[in-house]
């Protein structure tokens, strides 16, 4: 049987400029329609999980909230690389992350320009459900990741229950945006693009299904109805 593709397939252009349109304001956007549960559940997700030497990749690194959570949380001293594909979100993350440590690069999870296993941890904070291709994404990840190296995601969730799963729906569709534009402005509708992501997304169970077919341990925890995940996979 042909396995589902997930990912945002033609939508990912149209949720990227909606990203970019975000940009000046993630941080704000982010606290707002996660009722400040973003920063506690980033670093809920690194506890313990990332050694001190690590050679980190932040994949879909944004505005570089995972990374300084990382810095000012854990015990690291190793260097990362922050990648994603907007200019403007790296604009941003540099007044995050101290130069001497980081390196930008632009560019999408489908096609990392990385060697074969240089990375010990990535982490990939609200970015996943932004793949245009899941399983590809997926696949390059495992590439560029030593032998027993670790993958750490906090991300949307999708539970399988349909009452749990209508009701996230919609709020992410008419809430999410709601408290944003009341938050942000005009500028917080554009949080919409939030439930595109969200109906592509494989259930819970499936997306655990999915990380299996590239890693021999995955954990999923769900938290908040199983509207969000926290994963490690290794």
């Amino acid at each position: 049987m042909q396995r589902r593709e997930y990912g945002l397939g033609p939508d990912w252009r149209l949720v990227m400029r909606s990203l970019e349109k975000l940009a000046p304001v993630y941080d704000r956007l982010n606290k707002t329609i996660s009722f400040n549960t973003d920063i506690r559940l980033r670093a809920e997700c690194l506890d313990g999980n990332v050694g001190l030497l690590d050679r980190v990749l932040d994949a879909g690194s944004g505005p570089g909230v995972f990374t300084e959570t990382l810095l000012r949380t854990q015990n690291w001293r190793g260097e990362v690389v922050m990648l994603d594909p907007l200019p403007s979100m790296h604009m941003l993350a540099r007044k995050k992350v101290p130069q001497n440590i980081s390196h930008q690069v632009v560019a999408v999870f489908e096609q990392m320009p990385f060697r074969e296993e240089v990375f010990d941890t990535v982490l990939m904070g609200f970015a996943l459900r932004d793949a245009a291709n899941m399983a590809k994404a997926l696949s390059e990840t495992r590439k560029i990741l030593r032998k027993g190296g670790r993958l750490l995601v906090v991300d949307l969730g999708k539970p399988a229950n349909i009452l749990k799963g209508i009701a996230i729906g919609v709020y992410w569709a008419l809430l999410a945006p709601l408290l944003a534009a009341l938050k942000l402005g005009k500028t917080g509708l554009e949080a919409a693009a939030i439930y595109l992501t969200y109906r592509r997304l494989p259930t819970n169970k499936e997306l655990k299904s999915l990380l299996k077919t590239f890693f021999d341990t995955v954990e999923v925890g769900e938290k908040m109805l199983g509207g969000v995940v926290v994963i490690r996979a290794c």
